[in-house]
């Protein structure tokens, strides 16, 4: 009997340059390195886990913006050009009856 080794999923793990620079954030605060003790705040000790997630939602969210933009200066330029037309077929209705 052979094994079909095709459907096995292999699931590899690690810590990346964020959870690195994290764990090494962390180890300094509480003093576990005891020649250099950072005095910042947490904050900026789990800054590494908060700032990609922001940065990648802020990008994902420029798009939308933009485009809810455009609509609107279309929305807006569309009314201003209806708005010139209505004008242009009153005058020219109110001058033509009075020929």
């Amino acid at each position: 009997m052979s094994k079909n080794i095709e459907n096995q999923v292999v699931v590899k793990s690690s810590v990346g340059f964020c959870g690195l620079l994290f764990i090494i954030l962390f180890l300094l605060k509480i003093g576990v390195i005891e020649t250099v003790v950072i005095e910042w705040s947490w904050w900026w000790i789990v800054s590494p886990l908060w700032i990609p997630p922001v940065f990648i939602l802020s990008i994902a969210c420029i798009p939308p913006a933009i485009v809810f933009s455009v609509v609107i200066i279309i929305g807006v330029l569309t009314i201003l050009i209806n708005a010139l037309v209505s004008a242009y077929i009153l005058v020219y209705t109110v001058l033509s009856r009075k020929k």
